[in-house]
């Protein structure tokens, strides 16, 4: 018997009723199967008061108007949005050649917004105070089980577009100044006992009242570097330079005068980071004063599009539709909710996601629906500062995550403030350094094999302004050399380069901390080579039998850390409350979420957790290896007082708990509550060794003074 086939509605391709769709993961539901969907080109007839449009008419006949659907702008789980042109029109003894009503209707265009009806299956409300933030229809009609509503074309944009328009990257300050407005809008519904419990991107618009299509016009140029005549002003806050002549380009103009297609017309190629330049530095126990490179963009306000109304915190939902990616993980389960603020707050987090990273979460029920990798992973060249908000938002546990909304506000306007103190930077007054390393072969692990197969080296100036650090992890198995060779020849190297790096630096010799860091790597990649090499020529094995090792290697120089990394080995950042790795996993799961692949499908791997990169590079030819450069991660960000640096393989944070969020938790406390690194580094051994020491454990702490 066939299993008969519906139409997934996220990417429109054909999957069999009760199977999850194989090209995105959506689960249809029934809402899928019956519902009729206005496609482009469709025409409906529309009758309403003209009074609604702001037209007069001298009877009280209808305005009967006749719309075409001429683009799809929005299509998502559940709903679509349409613009409609006016095709004709009629209003009693009006006649359509009445000059003055015409002109009125002549640049009519309506937005046409369908959604299968009764989502919340609850009474929804909207208090007074609240009503300028609901974005409320001209009229609604109720077509084949969905609801239509009609709005004037004046919304601006929403979240999602304004992302697009900036080509998922926008900068912190841009993302500052789209989420505040959010996180205070909802902050309010909540201090009216109310819930939203449908906060996407799409549902949240951005407009601006003295645009007669609310289009942001502000923000638009802001992304897109053009000034008001529509000329580039610029990348960023930097100005454009041409090679020859060192003085600035001449802008080119822009093809088009409207906002919106301007922004399809520009290629943005770079995210509008803040630059680096002397600023005040931060102490540990205060939070930095607001800079104004971090002043939001004015002109914004929120519109709650999408919905009725909002939901009473008490009431008894039975059946909510959720999205994949932005509902809360017990709204998915569809089981009893006690707390229904904690699924906003969660929603808001994943909008957090969004506008960081550029695109929907990935999410997985291997991660309880949570993200299934930092939002920092798909944007690796953005700063260090919120992937820990979002974290503590998005638990999969609602009593972790941010009490209310207005905790959530204070966490993130203290992140922005930390990111722009860091983007300014602390060159005039860097921090001091203090550091350690250790290591230690694991109880459990030792017991079945007692060769520590990590590695770490440290190395620090005398006036604590500069420091090389080393963690490797060894890989395990290997026919051809070992993995304690592998890490070793990173460490000895490593000591090597310091010798050179500390002497060029007490002669104050110009130091490329990128450089030096690669060619540590190189010369160890060259070792290993060189020994198999020496070995066992002819080569007959496989390349993935050849020893390896994971790569963390860092320099503090000059109030800034330089960082190149291979392999699953992390590196976290702390600083009070906040806690975030910075590095990316180089494993199978984590680089198949990366390549397109659904986190669902990834984490289903076998063997996911398998190396993808490490130390350990070359080319096999004539039986005989040949090395090639290593190709590693390259981070860099500023340092302030009060922040400190973990690197650690994986044997701490597989064996610190019994889940990975427990067991950074318990990291993070240790290097709280202990200011000495040395101790902090042997706390942190005990950690994993108490809960098994089932791998080798490798440390180094920074910490900055």
């Amino acid at each position: 018997m066939m299993v008969p086939e519906i139409i997934c509605i996220e990417c429109g391709g054909a999957v069999a009723r009760g199977e999850r769709c194989g090209n995105c993961g959506h689960m249809p539901d029934d809402a899928d199967a019956n519902t009729v969907w206005l496609e482009v080109g469709d025409h409906f007839s529309l009758s309403l008061d003209p009074g609604l449009l702001g037209l007069k008419s001298d009877d009280s006949a209808p305005l009967r108007l006749e719309l075409e659907l001429v683009e799809l702008w929005e299509h998502y789980d559940h709903r679509r949005v349409l613009l409609a042109h006016l095709g004709g029109w009629s209003c009693g003894d009006i006649a359509p050649n009445d000059a003055q009503f015409c002109e009125n209707l002549t640049d009519l265009t309506l937005v046409v917004e369908q959604e299968v009806d009764d989502v919340l299956g609850a009474v929804e409300f909207v208090p007074n105070n609240l009503k300028h933030w609901v974005r409320r229809p001209i009229t609604e009609l109720r077509r084949e089980g969905t609801k239509l509503s009609v709005f004037r074309n004046d919304g601006g944009l929403a979240l999602d577009e304004m992302v697009e328009v900036g080509v998922g990257r926008l900068s912190p300050r841009q993302i500052r100044s789209l989420f505040l407005p959010v996180l205070n809008a909802v902050a309010l519904v909540h201090r009216e006992g109310l819930v939203h419990l449908r906060l996407t991107p799409w549902l949240l618009r951005m407009r601006d009242r003295k645009d007669p299509e609310g289009i942001p016009l502000e923000f638009l140029r802001d992304v897109m570097n053009v000034d008001e005549a529509g000329q580039r002003t610029g990348l960023g806050d930097e100005e454009t330079f041409s090679e020859d002549e060192g003085e600035a380009a001449a802008p080119a103009p822009l093809a088009s005068s409207n906002p919106f297609a301007m922004a399809r017309e520009l290629e943005v190629t770079r995210d509008d980071v803040i630059p680096l330049s002397g600023g005040e530095t931060v102490a540990s126990d205060t939070a930095p004063a607001p800079a104004h490179a971090a002043a939001a963009i004015s002109g914004l306000e929120l519109l709650f599009d999408g919905i009725d109304g909002f939901v009473k915190v008490d009431a008894n939902l039975e059946n909510i539709l959720f999205t994949r990616g932005f509902s809360a993980p017990e709204l998915i389960a569809q089981g009893p909710i006690d707390n229904y603020e904690a699924c906003d707050i969660f929603s808001l987090g994943m909008v957090l996601y969004f506008l960081v990273a550029g695109q929907i979460p990935p999410v997985s029920v291997y991660t309880r629906e949570t993200p299934a990798i930092p939002a920092c992973n798909l944007r690796p060249d953005f700063p260090p500062g919120l992937q820990a908000v979002i974290g503590r938002a998005t638990r999969p546990d609602p009593a972790e995550r941010y009490p209310t909304v207005d905790a959530l506000l204070k966490a993130f306007e203290y992140a922005c403030d930390v990111m722009v103190a860091r983007a300014e930077g602390t060159r005039a007054q860097p921090p001091r350094v203090s550091v350690a390393v250790d290591t230690h072969v694991g109880i459990a692990k030792g017991q079945r094999n007692p060769v520590n197969q990590d590695a770490v080296f440290v190395g620090v100036s005398e006036d604590h302004r500069l420091s090389l650090m080393v963690v490797a992890d060894g890989v395990s198995t290997a026919s051809y050399g070992s993995g304690d060779l592998a890490s070793g020849a990173l460490a000895a190297e490593a000591s090597v380069a310091w010798e050179e790096l500390h002497e060029a630096y007490k002669k104050d010799e110009a130091i490329e901390p990128q450089v030096v860091l690669q060619e540590i790597l190189n010369r160890a990649n060259d070792r290993l080579v060189d020994y198999v090499n020496a070995r066992f020529l002819p080569f007959r094995g496989g390349p993935h039998e050849v020893m390896g090792s994971t790569v963390l290697a860092a320099i503090f120089y000059d109030g800034v850390v330089t960082l190149v990394t291979l392999g699953d080995s992390r590196v976290y950042l702390s600083r009070g409350d906040f806690f975030e790795q910075v590095t990316t996993d180089h494993n199978l799961w984590t680089l198949s979420i990366l390549d397109g692949m659904a986190a669902d499908s990834a984490l289903a791997m076998p063997h996911g957790d398998a190396l993808a990169r490490c130390l350990g590079t070359f080319m096999l030819r004539d039986e005989r290896l040949h090395a090639l450069n290593p190709e590693p991660d390259v981070i860099s960000f500023p340092l302030l007082r009060g922040d400190t640096l973990l690197l650690t393989t994986d044997g701490l944070v597989d064996f610190a708990a019994a889940h990975m969020l427990t067991a950074e938790d318990y990291i993070h406390h240790i290097l709280v509550s202990e200011p000495d690194p040395a101790l902090a580094c042997l706390e942190l051994i005990l950690l994993a060794n108490r809960g098994g020491g089932g791998d080798n454990i490798g440390v180094g702490i920074a910490k900055f003074i």
